[in-house]
């Protein structure tokens, strides 16, 4: 894939949040968390997650 940023985020299910761990292409200075509820990432944590 061709793309200008890549990301990887871990899952932390018994609490429903995702934590950036590393990125290129976003600044990482600061501590990014999402919940399962919020934007692309939490939709797609949510249909994977069992």
């Amino acid at each position: 894939m061709t793309t200008e940023c890549c990301s990887v985020y871990i899952s932390d299910q018994s609490n429903q949040r995702l934590t950036l761990m590393a990125s290129q292409g976003l600044d990482t200075s600061e501590h990014i968390s999402l919940g399962f509820d919020e934007g692309l990432v939490g939709l797609i944590a949510r249909r994977l997650s069992w």
